[in-house]
């Protein structure tokens, strides 16, 4: 696996871990200008 660069590290961005697609949707439409919110229902697909 490859090293994150600084540039990877410094990214905003955070994830939701949750099956509830009602609170995923409220979320989304919240996220600042410049955060990347990544949704996943499992840990499982989560990329390390």
């Amino acid at each position: 696996m490859a090293e994150p660069t600084i540039a990877k590290r410094l990214e905003r961005r955070f994830m939701l871990l949750t099956s509830d697609s009602a609170i995923e949707a409220r979320l989304r439409a919240e996220v600042p200008q410049g955060w990347e919110m990544v949704g996943a229902q499992h840990l499982n697909v989560v990329k390390r």
